[in-house]
C-alpha cells in the first residue's frame, strides 16, 4: 500500500507541477502582451512573492485538514479559477478592472499550489519510514527539478505557437489528471493509517487558528538542532538574493552580451540541482549526521561559487562547471534539511513547521534582491557575487561547531 500511495502522490505532484509551469509562463506572457505595462508585471511578481512569504499562514489549515481537502478539493478549486480566467481572456478587455480580476485569479491559483506542495510533503513520512525518507524526497525533488527545467523551457515555445485558449485546455487537462491521482491518494491514505483524517474546518474559529499557528512556532523552538541548522540558512539566503540579481550583469560582462550567456549559467545550475537531488539518495547516514553534511555542502557550494566568480574573468567556461557543483551541493543540503524536519516533527504539526521555515527563507530572497540592486551602485558585480560565496563558506562554520544529541 505504501508504494501505491507513494506512486500516486508522485504522479499527482508531477501533473500539478506541469500545469503550474505552463500556467505561470502563459499568465506572465499574457499580461505582457495584453497590457504592455511594467507596473502590472511588477504587481504580478510582487503578488507571487508575497504568497511565498506568507505561506506560513496556510500551515494550520494544512495540519487541520486531510489530503481530501489539501490535495483534491484545492486542485478542483484551482481548476475553477482557471476556468474563470479563461472567461476573462475570452472577453478580451484591457481595463484596470479586468487586470485586477486576472491578478486575483492568478493569486488564488498560486495560493492553491502553495497549499498542495507542503501537503504532499506532509504525507511522505506517513508513507515512508525513516530509512527511506531521503530516498523518497530525492525521488520527488529530482522529478520536480527535471520537470521545472523541461516545462519552463517548453512553455515559452507553447506560448509562442499555441493560442491562449488552447493552452488553457492543456492546463486543465493536466489538472484533471492530477485530481484523479489525488482522489486515489485521499482514499488510500485513510486505509494506510487506519484512521479517518478530518477534512472538516467548519468549526475552526479564529482563536483556534491563532493558537495552532502559535503551537507550530513553539514546536520549532523546542527542536534545538533543527533551529540551529535553520538559522544560518536564513543568513545564506539573504546573500543568495544579492547574488542572483547580479548574475545577469556579470554574465553579460564576462560571458556574452547575448541572453544565452546568462541562460547557460542557469541551465548548468539547474542540472546541478537535479544531479544533487539524485545523489542525496545515496547518502545512507544523512539524517544521522545532518551537521556534518550541511557544513560540507555549504563549504563546497561556497568554494565553487567563488571559483565560478573568479573563472568568469579568466576562463569563463569553468564557471559553468563551478555553478553546477555549487547548486548540486545546495540541493543535497536542502533535501537533508527537509527530510530531517519530516523525521523529527510530529506529522500533526508538520504543515505549520514546513511552511514557517519556507516563509522565512522566502522573505530573505527579495530582501537580498533589493540590497543587491543597491550594492552594485558602489560595489563591482564581481564583489557582490564573491560575497555570496564567502557567506556560504562562513555559513558552514556554525555547523562544524554544533554538538547535537546525535553522534556527528
Amino acid at each position: 500500500m505504501n508504494k501505491k500511495v507513494e506512486r500516486n502522490l508522485l504522479l499527482g505532484t508531477i501533473f500539478t507541477n506541469i500545469a503550474d509551469s505552463i500556467f505561470y509562463i502563459m499568465t506572465i506572457w499574457y499580461f505582457n502582451e495584453k497590457f504592455s505595462s511594467p507596473i502590472i508585471l511588477a504587481l504580478v511578481f510582487a503578488v507571487v512573492s508575497l504568497i511565498d512569504v506568507f505561506s506560513f499562514l496556510f500551515g494550520p489549515f494544512i495540519d487541520r485538514t486531510g489530503p481530501k481537502v489539501n490535495l483534491l478539493y484545492i486542485s478542483i478549486f484551482q481548476t475553477t479559477c482557471i476556468l474563470g480566467l479563461t472567461v476573462l481572456i475570452f472577453l478580451n478587455k484591457s481595463n484596470s478592472i479586468h487586470a485586477t480580476a486576472l491578478v486575483i485569479l492568478l493569486a488564488l491559483v498560486y495560493m492553491g499550489s502553495t497549499i498542495i506542495y507542503p501537503s504532499g510533503e506532509k504525507l511522505i513520512p506517513i508513507i515512508a519510514n525513516d530509512d527511506r525518507l531521503l530516498k523518497v524526497n530525492s525521488l520527488f525533488k529530482t522529478s520536480e527539478k527535471i520537470l521545472d527545467i523541461f516545462f519552463n523551457a517548453i512553455s515559452t515555445i507553447l506560448v509562442t505557437f499555441i493560442s491562449f485558449h488552447a493552452l488553457v485546455v492543456i492546463i486543465l487537462a493536466f489538472f484533471a489528471v492530477s485530481i484523479r491521482f489525488y482522489y486515489i491518494v485521499s482514499h488510500n491514505i485513510i486505509e494506510l493509517t487506519n484512521i479517518k483524517i478530518s477534512d472538516n474546518t467548519e468549526t475552526y474559529s479564529p482563536s483556534e487558528y491563532w493558537q495552532d499557528l502559535k503551537t507550530g512556532i513553539i514546536e520549532i523552538k523546542s527542536h534545538i538542532e533543527i533551529l540551529r541548522l535553520f538559522i544560518p540558512l536564513i543568513f545564506v539566503n539573504l546573500f543568495y538574493g544579492i547574488a542572483i540579481i547580479v548574475l545577469p550583469i556579470v554574465s553579460k560582462l564576462y560571458i556574452s552580451t547575448k541572453a544565452y550567456g546568462y541562460g547557460s549559467l542557469l541551465i548548468c545550475s539547474s542540472i546541478g540541482g537535479v544531479v544533487g537531488s539524485f545523489l542525496v539518495s545515496r547518502i545512507s547516514d544523512g539524517l544521522n549526521r545532518p551537521s556534518k553534511y550541511t557544513s560540507l555542502c555549504l563549504f563546497l557550494a561556497g568554494i565553487s561559487w567563488i571559483g565560478m566568480t573568479v573563472a568568469l574573468s579568466n576562463c569563463y567556461w569553468l564557471s559553468f562547471i563551478f555553478i553546477f557543483i555549487s547548486n548540486g551541493a545546495i540541493s543535497v543540503m536542502n533535501i537533508i534539511f527537509v527530510s530531517l524536519i519530516q523525521k523529527e516533527i510530529d506529522v500533526s504539526l508538520l504543515g505549520r513547521v514546513s511552511t514557517f521555515t519556507e516563509s522565512i527563507v522566502s522573505i530573505m530572497i527579495p530582501i537580498g534582491n533589493f540590497l543587491g540592486g543597491i550594492l552594485v551602485t558602489f560595489l563591482s558585480p564581481v564583489m557582490a557575487e564573491l560575497l555570496y560565496g564567502m557567506a556560504l563558506v562562513f555559513g558552514a562554520l556554525p555547523y562544524l561547531l554544533l554538538r547535537s544529541n546525535r553522534k556527528d
